[in-house]
């Protein structure tokens, strides 16, 4: 699937998009160059949905193998089923 960025901007279309995922039971890696476009999402993340938060983790901490969403610049890790 493709996704034009023009009616919403990155970190609505992603958080949409990992929402979904999640509710499929999917592990997803996110993986960019980008630092600061990582850090953006991140922050989006702990704001959707409106009642709560979307589980998720940054690349290099304690529970990386555990995260149901990972962001990151490095390997995808095992297990899951969306790049």
């Amino acid at each position: 699937m493709f996704y034009h960025l023009t009616a919403s901007g990155l970190e609505e279309t992603a958080a949409g998009l990992l929402m979904r995922a999640l509710s499929a039971g999917w592990r997803v890696m996110v993986r960019g160059t980008d630092n600061a476009a990582l850090d953006r999402l991140d922050a989006r993340l702990w704001e959707v949905p409106a009642d709560g938060f979307l589980p998720h983790g940054r690349e290099r901490g304690m529970s990386d193998g555990d995260q149901p969403v990972l962001l990151g610049t490095g390997a995808v890790p095992d297990g899951a089923k969306a790049l």
